[in-house]
């Protein structure tokens, strides 16, 4: 079995979970000391807080995910979407903690930042071409849809980054895919988290 794909599965069933949200504003994220967000970007191993006991092959485990919050008031309607790692959830085997390995954990931090700027950019079109016609119930459905889909999208592309650069076991596909990641941030950075 590649080493990844239990990552990925595991990844997926708790991201499932996540689905379901649409109030968890960027604020309480930063108030659970345990979730780190993506302005906080650079990880460390002294995060990655739990004691679980790892199945498969793997050598570490980075709890990340994208919340949104689609808000409305007197001012109009505020759509957020922000990554973050769960601390409490993120796990290295001892003695695995490598420079290394991190950077390959990064990664899977930075593609999950990038979904969730494709996320607000897809919600900002969306925004732009209904105009007049937007309404907050159509914003949440399509905010939702848009989650769902890209969702899926960072999943797969998570897959092949952690296939490709066997877990940061091939510097070389490592540092290409940190290159790629980079350029499709820079892209995006109008809508990068704050």
């Amino acid at each position: 079995m590649i080493e990844g794909t239990n990552y990925v599965l595991e990844t997926m069933n708790r991201f499932s979970i996540l689905l379901g949200l649409f109030a968890l504003s960027s604020t309480t994220i930063a108030q659970d000391m345990s979730m780190i967000s993506y302005h906080d970007n650079a990880l460390k191993w002294q995060n990655y807080k739990t004691s679980s006991k790892p199945s498969g092959y793997q050598k570490a485990f980075t709890y990340c995910g994208i919340t949104y919050s689609v808000k409305s008031d007197a001012t109009g309607i505020n759509v957020e979407f922000n990554a973050y790692v769960d601390a409490n959830e993120s796990w290295v085997l001892k003695g695995a903690a490598t420079s290394q390995l991190l950077r390959h954990e990064q990664g899977l931090f930075d593609i999950t930042e990038l979904y969730a700027r494709k996320m607000k950019k897809a919600t900002h079109q969306y925004i732009k071409q209904q105009g007049a016609n937007l309404n907050y119930e159509s914003l949440l459905l399509a905010v939702r849809e848009i989650y769902k889909e890209l969702n899926n999208e960072l999943f797969a592309e998570q897959q092949q980054y952690n296939v490709q650069t066997v877990n940061g076991g091939s510097i070389q596909a490592q540092i290409d895919w940190e290159n790629k990641i980079k350029a499709e941030l820079n892209k995006l950075s109008d809508f990068a988290s704050k």
